[in-house]
């Protein structure tokens, strides 16, 4: 029996060294595969994280912000974010491995493309545009989606495959110890879209813009020890002040890299303010800079850290922060969209824009040469023609239909009221004091020809108005379309509501680029503008392309303001030209305006203030980037 029991014993053995065997086989090969699994797991995790960083880097470029659907621009973006991103990849070839994705888009493909090339261990793919039926939209690569498909939300997704951007990341991982049981490699993959938020995006209140690009003193405020010259951005409830300035500080003219060592982009003399008042929130007003902060203005003029600006006796105030460059494009973009400006100064519209070019509409049609009083005539249009109509000294004028005023010079020596829907003029339009004589240009008033005058002021009612809502109102808007001239205004009243005021200046259309805009003169006076509420021209009161105050004679530059009632309401674009703003008027309401121009200044003793208000101005979009997949 003992015998027999040692041999068992002996055969047990036997079959646990096997059994011994195997378990150390699938321990080893557990543990390789674990080490090879969990390398597998980081690679998934960075390929994600680098996508996702890609995509959204890229989309940026897709954006309004951008100009248009800058592909070629969206790809380097997101190719130079993989380099960063991704371990090893930092060798990779410096640009995005593609010549086919445009600069500019006019319609949208309807294939995709893509640029695929290795990035160290990694292989790297670029997509765009990202239709909806593609397959990183209905199959997103996601970690155990099994045959899940994604499907198509509209307010998610958007609706401009071209708006999006598709980047995917993959590595072949040979196993360094799960070869030991056959497993010799595997491939991970993860995607990702990001999409520009063309129609969902942020839009903000900008009162006022300068767009000079490389100036110095662009945006000044000169008072004096005593006399205050104030730039003021208000706030509406918890809307906070803004403006923005372009300029990198290069000053062309100058020598030097920067501005010269006493000059800055912003400045201010004697008792000169520029603030933008924080919102009601609390949420701060903002100065916007795209160049140098050290050049955006003086470390002795700006406020120290957490000033309330509405305290501000002299100063800038809040300090100058970094943002974009704005440009003029999305003024074009609105009223003046065309497929012939360049970046940096404008842009060809979006391919996504169906705003036709309202501002060439009423050139074609209205320029020197093309519209003449025979035109006009034969139109059946109201001529004023000849000296004595031209420089008349009639107490009162009243033309009910459309007008072409045939003059070299139209003064307006009492009273003159158009009502027709448009006026267009000839040459210069000049109001100005006439002795003792009531002095006023009215446009857009439909009052008939025998107005009662105030026996006390001597002045028909709607010459000195109490605010800028007029009264009788204007049926609907009016165009006053300057062919080759100045618009002067001197101690007289100037009354334009529901009015669109478009000064031609170009040689090309038969003007002068030095036309001037000078409504500043009037210390007792009236100055109203407000801007069409409806129409092609909605919210838009002035635009001028001079380049008055820029351009030689600097001298001479568009005035607007002085002492006296004030109303504006509206976009104000001169946007070559300097815009000087005097006096210390008295607002009819507050200024519900925008200025932009490429340089601005207030002096003696000047006041300028400026209200947001979305439903009276043009707003800029300032966001619009989202992650879809």
């Amino acid at each position: 029996m003992r015998s027999a029991s040692r041999q068992a014993t002996a055969n047990d053995e036997g079959a646990y060294a096997i059994l011994y065997g195997l378990l150390v086989v699938v321990v080893v090969l557990t543990a390789a595969l674990v080490v090879d699994i969990s390398s597998m797991r980081e690679d998934r995790r960075s390929e994600k994280l680098a996508a996702d960083a890609a995509a959204t880097a890229g989309a940026i470029k897709l954006n309004a912000l951008s100009g248009t659907a800058n592909a070629n621009e969206a790809c380097q973006e997101a190719w130079r974010f993989l380099k960063v991103n991704l371990a090893g990849a930092s060798g990779a070839t410096p640009s995005c491995p593609t010549s086919s994705f445009p600069t500019t888009v006019t319609t949208c493909p309807v294939a995709a493309s893509s640029a695929t090339a290795a990035a160290g261990p990694w292989t790297v793919t670029i997509t765009w545009p990202v239709p909806n039926g593609h397959e990183l939209m209905t199959n997103p690569n996601i970690t155990g989606r099994g045959s899940y498909q994604q499907p198509y939300d509209a307010e998610t997704d958007g609706s401009d495959p071209c708006g999006r951007l598709g980047v995917t990341v993959a590595r072949e991982r040979d196993f360094a110890l799960a070869g030991v049981g056959g497993f010799v490699d595997s491939t991970t993959a993860n995607s990702s879209v990001a999409r520009a938020e063309l129609k969902g995006q942020v839009s903000q209140e900008f009162p006022l813009v300068v767009l000079d690009q490389s100036g110095c003193g662009v945006l000044m405020a000169s008072g004096s020890t005593s006399q205050d010259a104030t730039i003021r951005v208000l706030n509406n409830g918890i809307t906070p002040g803004r403006l923005a300035m372009d300029s990198l500080a290069t000053e062309s003219s100058d020598s030097k890299a920067v501005c010269k060592s006493n000059t800055y982009v912003a400045m201010i003399n004697g008792g000169g303010r520029i603030v933008a008042l924080n919102g009601s929130s609390g949420a701060p007003g903002l100065v916007l800079a795209h160049g140098p902060l050290d050049r955006a203005a003086s470390s002795s003029d700006v406020c120290a850290s957490g000033t309330n600006p509405g305290t501000v006796t002299r100063g800038i105030c809040p300090a100058p922060i970094p943002f974009v460059q704005v440009t003029r494009k999305f003024w074009d973009w609105q009223y003046h969209c065309s497929a012939t400006t360049t970046l940096p100064l404008s842009a060809p519209c979006p391919y996504t824009a169906t705003v036709p070019d309202h501002i060439a509409g009423i050139r074609s049609l209205y320029r020197e040469g093309t519209f003449t009083a025979a035109t006009a005539s034969a139109a059946g249009w109201d001529v004023i023609t000849g000296n004595s109509a031209c420089n008349s000294s009639v107490a009162y004028r009243y033309f009910p239909n459309n007008t072409y005023v045939d003059c070299a010079t139209f003064d307006v020596n009492t009273t003159t009221v158009f009502a027709g829907d448009v006026v267009v003029f000839k040459g210069d339009v000049d109001v100005s004091a006439n002795g003792s004589d009531p002095n006023c240009l009215v446009f857009n008033q439909p009052t008939g020809p025998s107005p009662t005058v105030d026996g006390t002021t001597g002045k028909y009612p709607f010459c000195s108005p109490t605010s800028s809502v007029v009264s009788p109102a204007p049926a609907g808007d009016m165009l006053v379309y300057l062919q080759d001239g100045d618009l002067t205004r001197q101690n007289a009243d100037f009354i334009a509501p529901q009015t669109f005021i478009y000064q031609e200046s170009s040689p090309a259309f038969g003007a002068s680029e030095t036309a001037l805009i000078d409504l500043g003169a009037g210390s007792s006076s009236n100055l109203l503008i407000t801007a069409p509420v409806a129409g092609n021209f909605k919210n838009l009161a002035i635009w001028s392309e001079n380049k008055a105050g820029v351009a030689s004679p600097a001298s001479k530059a568009n005035q607007l303001g002085s002492q006296n009632k004030l109303a504006l309401e509206g976009t104000l674009f001169l946007p070559n030209a300097l815009a000087n703003f005097g006096g210390n008027p008295t607002y009819l309401g507050s200024a519900r305006a925008q200025f932009v121009a490429w340089r601005l200044s207030v002096s003696g003793g000047g006041t300028l203030e400026l209200l947001p208000d979305a439903e009276r101005t043009l707003t800029i979009p300032v966001g619009g980037v989202r992650l879809i997949r």
